[in-house]
């Protein structure tokens, strides 16, 4: 027997049970950027060819707003498109020189088929967890004031891409408005002319 004390075991400290990831925060949309993605589809509904753009906009932990519609250049065919490198790295750069991040993709699709295909999920501008992707039916000719119903809204979760349901998508992405006008009447003042 040595003279040292035997050792102490030091206590296992308790491993904190696993805490799941956040939800992402809400992406909320302005009505005017669904009709300026609505419209810078429409040529490429008359050509007969898939088109995609990208929302940019702002984020926190609590929300994303989105504020511009980014469109690259675009190799197109009626059943895919295909990204130019150079033009999505430059708008990549002007958007983050702007403090702009990536909130979602859209791109359409020749039918009504609203789903994300094999050549959709390798072709994704984001990969990360939370990211958004939608797919406009019917190469986006239509101006769908019901959005969530009529688009497939996908997300990224645990490494693949989800079609949410139509209830997911609403807590996911918020329409709001780009103009709220009251106004009943517009009533002439004192002094106005009556002539």
């Amino acid at each position: 027997m040595s003279g040292r004390a035997p050792r102490r075991r030091q206590a296992e400290r308790p491993v904190p049970p696993h805490q799941p990831a956040a939800p992402p925060p809400p992406l909320y949309v302005p009505r005017s950027l669904v009709r300026d993605t609505h419209d810078a589809f429409l040529p490429y509904w008359r050509a007969g060819v898939e088109v995609a753009c990208y929302w940019f906009g702002l984020t926190s932990e609590q929300v994303a707003v989105a504020t511009t519609v980014a469109l690259p250049c675009l190799e197109q065919s009626s059943g895919h498109y295909r990204v130019d490198g150079t033009s999505l790295r430059r708008l990549a750069t002007e958007m983050r020189a702007q403090g702009l991040v990536n909130l979602a993709q859209i791109h359409t699709h020749p039918a009504a088929w609203v789903g994300h295909s094999v050549y959709d999920d390798e072709h994704a501008y984001s990969t990360r967890t939370g990211a958004l992707s939608l797919v406009w039916p019917d190469y986006g000719c239509c101006y769908p004031h019901d959005l969530l119903r009529r688009l497939g809204v996908h997300e990224r979760q645990d490494g693949r891409w989800v079609h949410l349901s139509e209830d997911d998508a609403a807590r996911r992405i918020k329409l709001v408005d780009s103009v709220a006008d009251y106004r009943w009447d517009i009533v002439a003042g004192e002094g106005a002319d009556d002539a």
